[in-house]
């Protein structure tokens, strides 16, 4: 499975987005609910225009994208698109709104959704027939490890960060207020990383040059 550079190279791209976003939803519902004081329903809710975008983005990315521009440019903006929402989220603040942070939410949606339907096609590169079960299961094997190792380095890096912060003068904050300070200095340290990884993922995905472009349906 491995012995393809553009499947290696798809597996590992899929690896470090992953452990990536899934920090990023991580601190978001925990800035939700803990910071901007949202119930559950209301959290889940405040996810829908990301849900919204990844869908539109995945279908115009199947449809129009990868065929128009090719498959490696198609990942190339879908991630960066992914690791600039990173990198504006990790700009927030204690007192930032919902409405801050739904232009980054947005963003990522649209970049995983761009990203993801190439990256997949990737992953099946010249695979062999007897082996498209194999390959299709290192997909899931890649985000699932993906998400846990990346979650696992983001929540060290959040505490590390937040036991930071709570070690410097209050300067006149309540408790509640000193607490969210906390917080979001240690989830502001921990999306930079997470922007980092995203970057990675751009350099990696940047170097699958053999990806081919889709043959045009024929009607």
């Amino acid at each position: 499975m491995f012995a393809n550079p553009t499947r290696a190279g798809s597996y590992a791209g899929r690896l470090l987005l992953v452990a990536g976003i899934m920090g990023t939803f991580f601190f978001t519902t925990l800035f939700l609910q803990n910071v901007l004081h949202y119930s559950p329903l209301q959290t889940g809710l405040g996810f829908l225009p990301l849900t919204a975008a990844l869908f539109l983005a995945s279908q115009l990315s199947a449809r129009r994208f990868v065929e128009q521009f090719g498959p490696r440019r198609v990942m190339v903006v879908g991630t960066l698109l992914s690791t600039t929402s990173l990198a504006l989220l990790s700009r927030m603040s204690e007192t930032s709104s919902y409405w801050y942070i739904l232009v980054p939410l947005v963003l990522l949606g649209l970049g995983n959704g761009t990203a993801f339907v190439p990256l997949t096609g990737a992953s099946l590169h010249e695979v062999e027939p007897q082996h498209a079960g194999a390959a299709s299961g290192l997909v899931n094997v890649t985000q699932q490890v993906g998400g846990s190792l990346g979650l696992a380095l983001l929540v060290t890096v959040f505490g590390t960060a937040s036991r930071h912060a709570a070690s410097e003068p209050t300067h006149g904050r309540s408790v509640v207020e000193q607490s969210q300070h906390v917080f979001v200095a240690g989830a502001s340290t921990a999306l930079t990383v997470a922007a980092g990884l995203l970057l990675l993922t751009v350099l990696v995905v940047s170097q699958l040059h053999r990806t081919p472009r889709p043959a045009r349906a024929s009607h």
